[in-house]
């Protein structure tokens, strides 16, 4: 305790004493703070705790249950700054006194759960139509119609009335989204019915698109071809012909407002290919194998057109020709689609214009025999440009340019640089000349004998 005196140090010895009693310095015992987990979307605007304590009190919040970081002081509300446990205590302003312990807190932000819309198509049959979604949410409802769970958190609504619209509701914890979908104007896609012929052979425009009327059918429409009016106020049945391969969007409008568009793919059928291989060169007498190389998987007709007498046989795709001047041989395909391809083989034939060199000379000068040179048709050899001998390891021994055929005088008599060779086997290559202008290359072999 403490004992208080006041003196007014006067001669009466006047003073008064005043006894205060020690207080309780301890501090109480204080309730810690009510306060509740809770789960919020993150759409919410208040993103707060609050805590409930008795008295005046208020209360500190802290990211630990002992210790840790003061994270707001003196407030009932906290703000987090995201999902976590906080920790909150009692504070007691007047004396500074706090609760011994801490409230644990728990603050959730869940996210809204995404809905991507990918297809919707209409199903005119039964007059209903389905839409494929995804949903990163395991908890998915439909306003109509069936759900049915595919791979990977994606969806199909299916069996959806044509009339009605669509709401699917995908949940999060306490969030939730909500797509709302329109029922598609599937009415409208049942006035017509598309149908199609591809052209029937490669590069061929003759496809055809034809246009029936649906279930919705309720007069004449306006028929637009790639963007462009095709029809105006036309009936149906339509057919649009002469098509060539190509991809078609057609649109329909009725007079009631209803548009149906089609997007029509006309495929190109493969190419056919006859290939009769390159252009050939005969001497007159040799023959010709045709090969027929082509890709046809069923051939429904085979025509050679060309001098037939020439080949082997006109109904094969081989045949052998043996013809006797330049002749052009055609060969027409079709296949089972009707489909046509041709293919044209030139044959040159060259006419043989015989030449005769001697295999062996004497030149011992008996007239008979004694020099090497070549002989031929006067009528159609017209000179020899050039004749060469050579002995066995290539030399030169003999060269002769542009003298007349069949006289022995013109042609080697067996010697070189004024002395006679001996009995051998000599190479000659010569290049002779006709009167029509063909020239020819020859060669071969001659043997000397004295």
């Amino acid at each position: 305790d403490v004992e208080i005196t006041a003196d007014n140090n006067s001669a009466q010895n006047c003073n008064t004493t005043e006894i205060v009693a020690a207080p309780n310095c301890e501090c109480p015992i204080i309730a810690a703070p009510l306060a509740n987990s809770i789960e919020i979307c993150e759409d919410e605007e208040d993103q707060s705790l609050t805590a409930t304590v008795a008295n005046d009190y208020t209360a500190d919040w802290y990211s630990a249950e002992i210790g840790g970081t003061l994270l707001a002081e003196n407030t009932l509300t906290f703000y987090p700054s995201g999902s976590g446990t906080y920790y909150v205590e009692t504070f007691d302003p007047l004396t500074e006194c706090v609760s011994p312990t801490r409230t644990e807190v728990n603050f959730t932000i869940s996210t809204l759960p995404l809905i991507e819309i990918g297809n919707i198509e209409c199903d005119t049959l039964n007059q209903a139509y389905s839409v494929d979604f995804y949903s990163d949410s395991d908890d998915v409802t439909l306003s109509e119609g069936t759900l049915v769970v595919l791979l990977d958190n994606n969806y199909r609504a299916e069996s959806v009335r044509d009339v009605s619209d669509l709401e699917i509701t995908a949940v999060n914890g306490v969030c939730e989204s909500v797509e709302f979908i329109p029922a598609p104007s599937c009415y409208c896609q049942r006035i017509a019915n598309f149908s199609f012929e591809e052209p029937s052979c490669f590069d061929y425009e003759d496809g055809q698109i034809i246009i029936q009327a649906g279930t919705a059918y309720s007069g004449a429409v306006d028929v637009f071809l790639n963007g462009s009016l095709y029809r105006e106020r036309t009936d149906l049945p339509l057919i649009i012909a002469g098509l060539k391969s190509d991809v078609y969007e057609i649109e329909l409008q009725d007079e009631a407002g209803c548009i149906k568009k089609e997007m029509i793919n006309l495929t190109q059928p493969e190419e056919l290919i006859l290939d009769l291989g390159e252009d050939r060169q005969i001497t007159s007498g040799d023959i010709v194998e045709i090969n027929a190389d082509n890709n046809l998987f069923d051939i429904a007709e085979l025509n050679w057109i060309s001098d037939t007498a020439t080949l082997s046989c006109v109904d094969c795709l081989n045949p052998v020709a043996t013809p006797l001047e330049t002749t052009y041989y055609k060969l027409s395909l079709t296949d089972e689609m009707g489909c046509e391809v041709t293919n044209v083989l030139r044959v040159f034939v060259k006419t043989a214009i015989p030449v005769f060199a001697p295999s062996a000379f004497s030149p011992n000068n008996d007239g008979q025999n004694d020099a090497f040179t070549l002989f031929g048709d006067a009528a159609k050899l017209s000179q020899i440009d050039q004749l060469q001998i050579f002995d066995r390891w290539g030399n030169l021994l003999f060269s002769k340019t542009d003298f007349i055929p069949n006289e022995e005088s013109e042609g080697w008599e067996g010697d070189f640089r004024g002395q006679e060779m001996k009995n051998d086997v000599y190479v000659w290559v010569a290049t002779v000349q006709f009167f029509d202008g063909q020239e020819e290359l020859l060669k071969g072999t001659v043997t000397l004998l004295r």
